[in-house]
Order: C-alpha cells, then structure tokens, then sequence
C-alpha cells in the first residue's frame, strides 16, 4: 500500500514493489497519463508504505519522500518483470476508464502482435519511484491493547531508535 496526499485527502494504492541494487524499496507505476497517485507524489512527494500481517499480528510502516527513477533504473526494473506484465503494461491505460474489460483484451492482443519474437521494451510512459525511507515503525500485537511499537528515524550519520506507546 502507498498513502499520500490527492487533493488535500488521505490516498493510497496498491502497487508493485521492488528492491533496487543498492536495496532500497521502489514503486512501480505508469507516469504518462499520469495517475492521480502520480499527480499527487507530484504535488507532495511525502508518502508512506504500510506493510500489515494479521496472521502474524505485525505491520510496518515506512514514511519518506518519494524520487522518480532515471530511465535506466525504470528500464532494468521493467526487463525483470514477467513477459506478460510487461505486455500488460503496453496494454493497459492504468487507473484510466475503459468501457469493458474486451477494451483491455483487444489491446493485449495488439501487444503481443507487436512483440512477438522480440523483448518487450518499457514504454516511455512508465517507470517508477524509489521511496527513501525517514521513519520506519515496526508493529507487534500484544495482550491488552498493549502493542509493542519500535521507531526508527533517519538522523545524520545513521539511525535512532525508540519505543513508542501503542
């Protein structure tokens, strides 16, 4: 889950995920035309992650600021990703409307023709952001509404580490 801001209103999506090289976590996400999500980390690159486990009893949560991947990032991502994400990518005019799921169908169709045989490039309009992290929360459930919270902050020089009451 990915949370920001659109309009001055809480938003969050559901997107892909990834680690870079160096291990940082990136999002994945179609720049062109821009998805309101897009819009907003735009407007207000502050957003955050949410990882929840509720067979675990555990979340972490992740806030930082948002910086768009170079093309050669973008590209290396999207050559790991499965041929058929990839074709889907091309084929779908992410969080855009579409009349009926024929029009997503039809398209991938047209895709696959103008691959066929050859890798599938990225297509210019899409790409993705890494989040560097400033805070990261870890989240136990515990007896008694008694939640353990463990935070870590971003300071010169490394990390600080607190306890936070649930």
């Amino acid at each position: 889950m990915f949370e920001t801001e659109l309009h001055g209103l809480p938003r969050e999506e559901r997107l892909a995920l990834a680690r870079t090289a160096s291990g940082e976590t990136l999002a994945a996400l179609c720049f062109d035309p821009e998805p309101a999500i897009v819009s907003a980390v735009l407007d207000n690159p502050h957003a955050s992650l949410a990882f929840h486990w509720e067979q675990t009893g555990t979340q972490v949560r992740i806030d930082g600021v948002c910086e768009r991947l170079s093309a050669e990032e973008s590209d290396a991502y999207f050559a790991s990703r499965p041929r058929g994400s990839q074709l889907g990518a091309w084929a779908s005019p992410q969080s855009q409307p579409i009349d009926d799921r024929a029009v997503l169908t039809r398209r991938l169709a047209e895709i696959e023709a103008r691959f066929e045989g050859r890798p599938v490039e990225r297509p210019p309009f899409w790409g993705g952001y890494l989040l560097v992290p400033s805070r990261i929360e870890f989240w136990k459930d515990r007896e008694s509404r008694l939640h353990e919270r463990r935070l870590f902050e971003r300071v010169s020089g490394g990390w600080r580490e607190s306890m936070l009451a649930p």
